[in-house]
């Protein structure tokens, strides 16, 4: 007589069966979800980074064009002055025995721009690493003499 064997098993739950086993369908949809929020979390994130980023280029930019801006004022008032001066000489509005007082406004004028050329040439060498310093003592009135009488032109 050949002895058989026997399985016992527990009936299965339907509605257990049901909680252990999850849709294909809602899993794709929770990743592609969280996907998507994830997404999103690094878009903010990169956004933030680079506008703190930025900052400092724009900074940078508005100081130079404000540098810009009053460079350029600075070079057309004299301009002017040497303008107006040039135009009255030629028109033959002021008299002759006047020529020389222009002369000398136009040739301020013209120092002043040349100074002013200068300085900024100067800050261009200095940005660019072209020009070093030399430190040395300082008579303090004889600096104050010279920067009164440049106040007085």
């Amino acid at each position: 007589m050949a002895l058989k064997q026997f399985r016992f098993r527990a009936k299965e739950d339907p509605a257990r069966r049901r909680v252990n086993s999850v849709d294909p369908v809602f899993l794709i949809l929770v990743m592609l979800l969280l996907s998507v929020v994830a997404l999103l979390l690094l878009l903010g994130v990169s956004v933030v980074l680079s506008r703190w980023a930025v900052k400092p280029v724009e900074r940078a930019w508005k100081q130079q064009r404000q540098f810009l801006s009053d460079a350029s004022h600075e070079l057309k008032t004299p301009l002017t002055v040497v303008r107006g001066c040039a135009e009255v000489m030629s028109d033959g509005v002021i008299p002759q025995e006047e020529y020389p007082e222009y002369c000398r406004r136009i040739l301020r004028e013209t120092d002043a721009m040349s100074r002013l050329v200068s300085d900024l040439l100067d800050v261009a060498r200095l940005r660019a690493g072209r020009i070093s310093f030399e430190l040395r003592d300082v008579e303090l009135s004889l600096l104050g003499q010279s920067v009164c009488e440049n106040l007085r032109t």
